[in-house]
This record gives structure tokens, sequence and C-alpha cells, in this order.
């Protein structure tokens, strides 16, 4: 409350705030007390050069008051204006926390809505339990699974659904669950109608800060899944069986850590040893240092082929070293399949034998040959020799023979009679026959220094010569 400066009139004035933040001010006036009297309006009109009469009408319009009772006037405002801001201020936050609650229901319904559609909707079955295992919700794949409805199973417990022994498993998973504060998993198997059907149970509790007051569960059916698994196992277990039946060992090796999972049974009775990892079957089958390092060097190569191609390769033979010691030689075969990679053994350690053995054979069966061609050789030089001195021992009475028939045949021939003409005539002929015996005969001899010069023969004429010839 102050004096106007220029009039001599009593202001007041009020600051106004909202919420602590000044927005305004409340301006009250004016008045006047005994104190301004006209000729001092009149007096105060001429100075500032305003019309004497308005002025005077105004005055006379402005209420009289004493200070002290426009102060209390201004304080009673003041108090009215701090009010009405309080009350203001109140009303509009009201407002807004009136609509915020509002946008917040209606956020809260609209995901309410939304989270009761994805669960009705959803694949997996959903239920929620209290403390004492009563069903507070579940959706309605859950309820149908039994041939009921979310009405019939809310407010039950398990014993009113299922068998006592299911009722008794299930309340102790619930109670397993609330004392270690935990989520588990469980895998279940339902008969229903004659199918046989698989689920995986999810059971995680529900807390109110650190305070557990009920069980989700959520079922998830993995008849599929198992299906598909058991397929894959009964097709592993086929070819097991048969790598096991085939009389080449065989290994698989994940490549993500060269683990060796698995070794067919003819590898173990081939070797007498396996290794679980490439490290370990390394140092069991190249026990020598040197030769192990020779392996994995040569092993490079083809590994990078069998990856690139994706077909087998032959990484060529190695000598692997038993249980027992002794050692087998194989050839290693790598086939790449995705994540893991196949070695094929084929033992060829008697093949091997053999080959040596035969090479051997062979080895001595040429030295054996040159000695017998030289012992040949030498005998058929004795037997040229022998033919040579034979023949030329048999021709001196040979043509003794001869020249003496013929003297006798000259001479003596017409005091011969018919019969003793044809013995003569039948001792040259001999002679003859003889003689050209001796020179096949040396012929034969020198064979061996001539080249075969093939020749047509006519059999025919030479069977009937040697017809005629025994004939006489």
């Amino acid at each position: 409350v102050q004096q106007c400066m220029s009039g001599g009139l009593w202001d007041a004035g009020a600051g106004i705030t909202v919420g602590g933040k000044h927005i305004a001010n409340w301006l009250i006036g004016q008045v006047r007390n005994e104190l301004q009297t006209e000729e001092k309006m009149l007096e105060y009109a001429r100075e500032i050069g305003a019309n004497e009469k308005d002025v005077l009408e105004a005055f006379r319009l402005v209420p009289a008051m004493s200070p002290e009772k426009f102060s209390q006037i201004a304080q009673f405002l003041y108090t009215l204006s701090n009010q009405l801001s309080v009350t203001a201020y109140q009303n509009v936050h009201q407002a807004r926390v009136i609509k915020q609650m509002k946008s917040s229901k209606e956020a809260l319904q609209a995901s309410e809505a939304k989270y009761q559609h994805i669960v009705e909707h959803i694949p997996q079955k959903i239920f929620i339990k209290d403390l004492d295992g009563y069903y507070l919700s579940c959706n309605k794949s859950f309820a149908e699974d039994f041939g009921l409805s979310p009405e019939d199973i809310i407010g039950q417990d398990d014993y009113k659904i299922f068998s006592k022994e299911e009722a008794e498993g299930y309340r102790e998973e619930d109670k397993s669950i609330i004392s270690k504060g935990n989520s588990q998993e469980f895998e279940l198997k339902r008969i229903t109608d004659d199918v046989e059907k698989w689920f995986r149970k999810t059971k995680v509790p529900i807390s109110q800060g650190k305070i557990i007051t009920g069980i989700l569960g959520i079922y998830e059916d993995i008849t599929k899944r198992k299906l598909a698994e058991n397929e894959i196992k009964e097709s592993e277990r086929k070819l097991r069986d048969t790598l096991d039946a085939t009389p080449f060992p065989v290994a698989v090796v994940d490549l993500k850590d060269d683990k060796i999972f698995y070794w067919s049974k003819s590898a173990l009775k081939l070797f007498g040893h396996i290794g679980q990892t490439a490290a370990e079957w390394y140092q069991m089958a190249y026990p020598d240092p040197e030769y192990q390092a020779e392996v994995i060097e040569r092993w490079k190569p083809f590994l990078e082929e069998a990856s690139q191609s994706g077909k087998p390769v032959n990484t060529g033979e190695y000598r692997i070293t038993c249980k027992d010691g002794s050692e087998k030689i194989c050839q290693i075969y790598a086939t790449f399949l995705p994540d893991n990679l196949i070695v094929t053994f084929n033992d060829i350690t008697e093949q091997k034998l053999l080959e040596n053995e035969l090479k051997e054979y062979h080895e001595n069966l040429e030295a054996l040959v040159k000695d017998r061609t030289t012992e040949l050789e030498a005998k058929n030089k004795e037997m040229e020799t022998f033919t040579y001195s034979v023949s030329h021992d048999l021709k001196a009475p040979l043509r003794g023979i001869d020249g003496y028939s013929r003297l006798l045949e000259e001479e003596y021939g017409e005091k011969l009679d018919e019969e003793g003409l044809l013995f003569l005539k039948n001792v040259r002929q001999s002679t003859i026959q003889m003689n050209q015996l001796i020179e096949d005969l040396l012929l034969y001899s020198r064979l061996e220094r001539r080249d075969i010069q093939p020749v047509t023969m006519d059999l025919q004429s030479m069977i009937d010569n040697l017809i005629s010839q025994r004939a006489h």
C-alpha cells in the first residue's frame, strides 16, 4: 500500500503466483482520506493542465477511507488473490492429473486388451497360479487341451483337473520354484486319444518386489521337434550301425573343436586304441615326432582340396602304430561335411606285404632266368659242338657205304637179279636219307645263331612222302 506520488491518492498492489511462479500483478486503487481536499485536487489539475471540472468530478467518485482501513481491505484482497491462485493451480493440476489418469487408464485398457489378444492367440499354453496352487487365469489354448474352458479351470487346483499322481508332481514343481525363486523347465509326454504329444513346460515365479506371489506357466507343443529329433536319432543309429558293419574304420571329427565324437567299431578292432581328439590320435597313431610332423604337413593340402571340392580325397598311404606296437599301412580318405570331417581308413597292410613279396619274387626270378639262360647257352654250345662232331664222324662211314654201293652197282649190276638190284637201290636211297638227316642235324645245331625265317610248308606232300618211304 502506498500513496500516489502525483495526486496524493492511495494505491495498493499484489503479485499473483501459481505453483510458486509469478505470473501477474493485482492492482487495487485508488482511495482518498481526509487529507485530500477538492482545493488540492483543483490545484493539481492546474499543475498538469487538466480540466478542473473533470478532475473534480472524478475526485468526488473516489471513495474516502482511512489508511488503516484501506490497508486492511488490501490485505484481505491480497489473501483472497493468493487463495484464488492456489485454488486455480490446484484445479488446473487436478485436471491434468485426471486427464493423465484417464489416458493411463485407456492405455492400460488397450494394453490389457492387446495382452489378452496375444495370450489367446499365441500357440503357447499359458496359466497363472497363486501360491496355494489355484489357477488365477489361463488362456483358451491351455484349457482346450483338457476339453475345458478357461472358466472351468480358474479357481480350481491341479487335483481337480489331473490325476492324483500328476497333480502331486505338479505341486512339487511349484513348491521347488517358490522355494528357490528361479524359473525351471520340464518336458512331459501326454497321450490323448491314442495320440502321443510332447510339451516343454516353463514355470516362472511371479514377484512383487522381493515377495513371490504366484507362478506363471507356459506350455509349448514340441511334438514336431521331438518327432524330428527321434527321426534324426534313428537315422544316426542306422548310420552308426552301417558304419560299424563296414570293414573300413571310420572317424568323424567336429571341426569346431577338433573332437572326434565317433569311431566305428572296426577302428578299435584294427588299431586297438582310438583318440578323443585329433591331437590325441596323432600321439597314438604317429608316436615318432618326425613322422608325426611329416603326416601333418602331408595332410594340409589334401584337407584344403577336400574342403573346396566337397568330395572324398585320397590323402595317401600312412603307417599307423597300433596299441600292441605293430604297424598298419592304411590309405586315408578325407571327406568334408558341414562342421564335420569324415576320415576313412583302408587297411592295405596285407596288400603291401604281397606287393613286396611279389617284387622280391620278380627280382629272384630275373636272376634265376639269367642263370638259366647262361646255363642253356652253355648247353646249347656243347650240343652244337657234340652235334658237329657226331655229324662229322657219321659222314665218313656213310660216304664209304655210298661209294661202295655205287661201285657195286656199276661193276656188278648186270650180275644181280631184280631183287638184288632192289636191295642195292634201297641201300643207296637210305644213304641219301641218312646224309640229309646229318645235314638237318647240323642245321638244327646252328638255329641258336640264326634268325627265324617263316616258310610255307605243304604238309600233305610231306605226309605222302613219309608214307611212301615207309612202304619200301
